[in-house]
């Protein structure tokens, strides 16, 4: 089965030619600057974890034949967490391997994301083995590599707590558990040490500017849930739920043969880590969403760190029901299962109405509201049959039909969301603005454009030091080809609204593209007709920008490539 996702996977990344988000092509790009500037190796936003093992890989070839080799690495990074996963679920004899590859599978995203060059499967990777190791009773190579789930997603560092207390209570001589604590930190310690060295700056100080975003700004207690259900089904959820309690309780044995865990160290460890680390990064996600903080977009896609420890906990549910609980909707007397299927679902759609009344949806068709409501209201009053009715005809033939309803929504979520990436409006229009200025002789001129995409069809490496602001655009020379855009140049990281290029008559309008509908991206270009002073304040960014400083690098900020048509 596993040898089937993967192959799949790579098969999907390789009939994709665009990005999942903006993000999949900017950390693909840093990795495969990474070859020109190694500097980016160190980059903050980039995340090392991520951009030192895809460098190996991004820089082969054309812009479009490394950004496939990397998604090939992906897709086997994603294959590896599975296959850790399977491996800890059967040394906590709770569920088959087989059951737990599925099951991260059909978590769209984490399918998804298989064929993409985003962090969160790489992070995954780092925390399934690392837990994999810390229950193997070997825990500094456990929080060694724990470290570098830490520098690889920024919000992890609220896991720490949770794994410090499993490394404290994992048993062995207290100098070992010393030494494992301080391993948890190797990672980010290295990576602030270098980037001192190369930045004068520690990275740690984003962590002391929480707020200043106005692109995320708060949101409502249940904003994040239906991000969390897109990428963790439903169905998945409620089974974790109980799965939970199963998995807390387990004890890992060093062997798949003997009757009963055991462990050559002693006791064999409980697995209560598994459960705690999932609860804590979907509450950290809850909060950060709800205090709009720290930039995050609250993406759905985040929950594809904890893909693999989740499918561990929703097997464990779901072997559980396999048994005596499923048969009868009982367990202890109580069909607490299907309620609890019945109230993750009620949650989802509430939250969901909220959000759709807050305007914070992304889909505004009412249509989708009502499709929502049937789907929501159909599954919650079939569940709560399925666990009111008793183990008669009646109560089996419900349970049975709840059990294919169920899958269906599973299978029917993943059809919907899993699919090649293709190139979306906003990267075609700047492929068509990179053929007018082919057309125009304009190519070959110094250009400055927030857009990544340009960085992309040009080929081009951005030296790490520079910050595209205010300073770096009027130190560009005269005849310089500004492309502002509608999406990023305004944004809080650069500050270039449109109107301070217009009020500015050493920039000459030169073309401007026209928007199909309110959202769609717009893109004006101008010409630099005139030296403009470097303001003398530096720029101001949120997240802030490290890398600027001391030696901020100002005009010409790229190195070109040969062009790949």
């Amino acid at each position: 089965m596993l040898a089937v996702a993967l192959f799949g996977t790579i098969l999907l990344g390789a009939w994709s030619d665009g990005a999942y988000h903006d993000d999949d092509l900017t950390h693909f790009l840093m990795a495969r600057w990474s070859a020109v500037f190694p500097g980016y190796m160190l980059n903050i936003w980039g995340r090392p974890g991520f951009t030192i093992p895809a460098a190996a890989v991004a820089w082969i070839g054309s812009p479009q034949a490394g950004w496939h080799a990397l998604r090939i690495l992906s897709a086997f990074v994603t294959a590896g967490s599975a296959l850790l996963a399977a491996h800890i679920a059967r040394r906590l004899r709770i569920a088959p391997g087989w059951l737990v590859v599925l099951l991260c599978y059909v978590q769209p995203l984490n399918t998804l994301l298989a064929a993409t060059t985003l962090t969160e499967n790489f992070a995954a990777f780092y925390l399934t083995a690392a837990v994999h190791l810390l229950l193997g009773r070997r825990a500094i190579a456990a929080s060694a590599v724990f470290s570098l789930v830490l520098v690889s997603r920024h919000e992890t560092v609220a896991l720490l707590p949770i794994w410090g207390l499993a490394v404290l209570m994992s048993g062995g001589p207290v100098k070992r558990r010393l030494f494992a604590l301080a391993a948890s930190l190797l990672a980010p310690f290295l990576h602030n040490v270098a980037f001192f060295a190369a930045y004068q700056a520690w990275p740690f100080q984003l962590f002391l500017v929480p707020s200043g975003s106005t692109q995320y700004p708060p949101t409502g207690v249940l904003a994040y849930l239906p991000h969390l259900f897109v990428a963790v089904p439903f169905v998945l959820a409620a089974l974790a739920l109980p799965g939970a309690r199963i998995v807390a309780a387990a004890r890992y044995s060093d062997s798949l043969n003997s009757a009963s865990p055991q462990h050559a160290g002693g006791a064999a460890p409980r697995a209560w880590i598994i459960p705690a680390l999932c609860a804590t990064f979907v509450i950290v996600h809850i909060i950060v969403m709800a205090a709009g903080i720290f930039a995050s977009g609250g993406y759905a896609r985040f929950m594809v760190t904890i893909a693999p420890l989740a499918a561990i906990l929703a097997a464990a549910g779901w072997s559980v029901r396999n048994e005596h609980e499923i048969a009868t909707g009982r367990r202890s007397g109580i069909r607490s299962p299907w309620f609890v299927m019945a109230g993750v679902v009620a949650v989802a759609w509430l939250a969901v109405e909220l959000e759709w009344r807050a305007g914070r949806l992304g889909i505004r068709d009412e249509r989708f509201l009502v499709l929502i409501r049937m789907i929501a209201g159909t599954t919650c009053l079939i569940v709560l049959l399925g666990g009111l009715l008793g183990d008669g005809a009646r109560g089996r033939a419900i349970r049975r039909f709840v059990a294919v309803w169920l899958a269906g929504m599973v299978v029917i979520q993943f059809a919907s969301l899993v699919r090649p990436l293709r190139m979306n409006s906003a990267s075609r229009a700047v492929a068509q603005i990179v053929n007018w200025m082919d057309s125009k002789g304009l190519s070959d001129r110094p250009i400055f454009a927030t857009n990544s995409w340009f960085a992309y069809y040009f080929d081009w490496a951005e030296d790490p030091r520079v910050h595209k602001g205010r300073r770096l655009v009027a130190s560009m020379p005269v005849g310089t080809i500004v492309i502002w855009d509608s999406t990023y140049s305004a944004s809080d990281f650069h500050r270039l609204p449109r109107e301070w290029f217009e009020s500015d008559l050493s920039y000459r309008r030169i073309h401007e593209t026209t928007r199909e509908t309110s959202d769609a991206i717009q893109f004006v270009i101008y010409e630099k007709i005139a030296v403009t002073p470097v303001p003398p304040e530096p720029d101001i960014s949120y997240p802030p920008n490290l890398t600027q400083r001391p030696q901020e690098s100002l005009g010409a900020y790229y190195l070109r490539a040969s062009r790949n048509d």
